[in-house]
């Protein structure tokens, strides 16, 4: 399993779209219809960092940045999104 301790999303490109990364385990998940394991958001035109003390695991994991918040919805930002993931296998 992969041990995540930080995830950072650079969301600065996007001056007026909220940006959400989401992230399923499963290779075969349905973007905007299966639910994510984890859902982390940008504030438009922000830089945000998590950091986990303690990390947590993930299987595998399978991720998209998109504009909607929650479980549902799978439309892109118009501008760029960087994710930067620390991990430990």
């Amino acid at each position: 399993a992969l041990k995540v301790f930080a995830v950072q999303i650079d969301n600065t490109n996007n001056a007026t779209d909220n940006c959400y990364l989401k992230i399923w385990t499963s290779p075969t998940a349905t973007i905007g219809t299966d639910t994510p394991t984890v859902i982390l958001m940008a504030d438009a035109a922000k830089k945000v960092q998590y950091t986990f003390d303690t990390s947590f695991g993930l299987s595998q994991a399978h991720g998209v940045v998109v504009t909607t918040a929650g479980t549902t919805g799978g439309s892109a930002p118009e501008g760029s999104v960087t994710v930067r993931i620390m991990v430990e296998d």
